[in-house]
């Protein structure tokens, strides 16, 4: 029986954020694919956590979500206590007042890419400096494994008016006390499948496509001789790690997008040092504040499937007659010989290969998309006529291709690549505080 899966996916590439995704020479506005994100914690209807009799039965609601509402609004929290899950991080010119009450305003969110912890950001006011006061510490709510961090116990917060009268509607608390049975919801465990995940992760894709493009002009900038001015200098106080570790083995589980190259190019971007303290400042952005923004809210999407999925054939409604591939490798990149430059260093075809790397910022040794931007050659993967015999000369194949499970979305027109997920389950090592449970 043919597999069917919702037209939303089959025709994910059509779609218009897809397609502004896709082409480096659109510019992409960040704050509508973290719309998709928002936290929609008052149109929520969570089961009440007491009954009629003031027992505590539980409440559906889940912490990802309230969590992600107070950070939107940068809401004040409070943490009685905690123990650091890592071991702790002493910077110079720094003291901890106290290791009790670690409060401040909420700033963001932290997912790990290869494990299920997560946490809140805050800017720690229990951090004192000679002449302020506060620095940014993530403090983790679940642990390596996806289990609640018993680090914590509880988050104190002053509900707005808005909050209080939620928390009043659906009977949440008792004794000024919300207590959530699960980080995220259960209901978001087929969300992998869902079109504005699958959209983010592309959108990621190219947001760290676009980060290592600036960092490469970043690079050309400084070695040209353009600085930055004095003030935008800063020099990074040194840092020193306290605390006995531990490792131990954990199972890591990561999602990638199996999508066709990114096409295009990237706006030039002048010389001067206007530009290089403009683009610092917006890879800085994309790096720190965009992408922890997205991973987060995927990321628990991915947690939920982990978590709630029993095995790999169950799926939503909308997909039917499908199933994940076992032991896939990607389609290969090609790298340049070692002896690719000094061989062919006076062949014109060769040298426009190199300027036009320099300009788009990789490094001279490799061609992650020779056959993309130079040659037009996507299809080389399943149509070997359309690669000329002289570039064939000039490339090898990277071995040593990393085996992902595969579930495709559709194989349209797009060759090899299909449009699908990519999932990677492999043992991984983490550094823990030895007192860490």
């Amino acid at each position: 029986m043919a597999k069917a899966i919702a037209k939303t996916l089959t025709g994910i590439l059509n779609n218009p954020l897809a397609k502004i995704i896709m082409d480096r020479a659109t510019p992409v506005d960040w704050e509508v694919f973290i719309a998709l994100w928002q936290a929609d914690l008052f149109n929520r209807k969570p089961a009440p956590a007491y009954n009629i009799d003031g027992e505590y039965m539980g409440t559906d609601l889940d912490m990802h979500t309230f969590i992600s509402a107070l950070v939107q609004r940068g809401a004040m929290i409070n943490i009685p206590k905690y123990q650091s899950m890592r071991e702790s991080t002493l910077k110079d010119g720094q003291m901890i007042v106290s290791k009790d009450n670690r409060h401040g305003k909420c700033l963001g969110l932290s997912s790990n890419k290869d494990v299920f912890s997560f946490g809140v950001r805050i800017k720690d006011l229990n951090v004192m400096m000679s002449e302020d006061a506060g620095d940014y510490r993530v403090f983790n709510l679940l642990n390596i494994l996806g289990e609640w961090h018993k680090g914590w116990h509880t988050i104190q917060f002053m509900p707005n008016q808005k909050e209080n009268d939620f928390i009043e509607k659906w009977n949440l608390a008792g004794d000024d006390r919300i207590t959530f049975e699960h980080f995220i919801s259960k209901w978001r465990k087929y969300s992998i499948y869902s079109a504005a995940y699958f959209i983010t992760k592309m959108a990621i894709a190219r947001l760290d496509d676009e980060a290592q493009y600036l960092a490469g002009m970043i690079k050309m900038m400084l070695k040209a001789g353009i600085t930055y001015p004095p003030e935008e200098i800063k020099e990074w106080p040194k840092q020193e790690k306290m605390g006995d570790v531990k490792r131990v083995k954990v199972k890591s589980v990561t999602f990638k997008t199996d999508i066709p190259p990114f096409y295009g190019e990237y706006p030039k971007i002048e010389m001067s040092q206007e530009n290089l303290i403009k683009i610092t400042a917006l890879r800085k952005k994309l790096v720190y504040t965009i992408k922890p923004t997205l991973q987060y809210s995927i990321r628990g999407n991915e947690y939920a499937n982990f978590k709630y999925v029993n095995g790999d054939k169950e799926f939503p409604h909308w997909i039917k007659n499908a199933e994940w591939q076992k032991d896939y490798t990607t389609p290969p990149t090609f790298t340049v010989n070692a002896n690719f430059i000094k061989k062919f260093k006076d062949d014109d075809e060769v040298t426009n290969i190199l300027s036009l790397m320099r300009e788009r910022s990789y490094k001279e040794n490799e061609l992650p998309q020779f056959y993309e931007e130079y040659a037009n050659l996507n299809k080389i993967y399943y149509d070997s006529n359309e690669c000329p015999e002289q570039v064939k000369e000039k490339v090898k194949v990277t071995k040593g291709r990393a085996v992902y499970d595969r579930f495709i979305m559709f194989q349209g027109n797009v060759g090899a690549y299909g449009v699908g997920l990519l999932r990677k389950t492999f043992e991984k090592t983490e550094a823990v505080n030895s007192e860490y449970e």
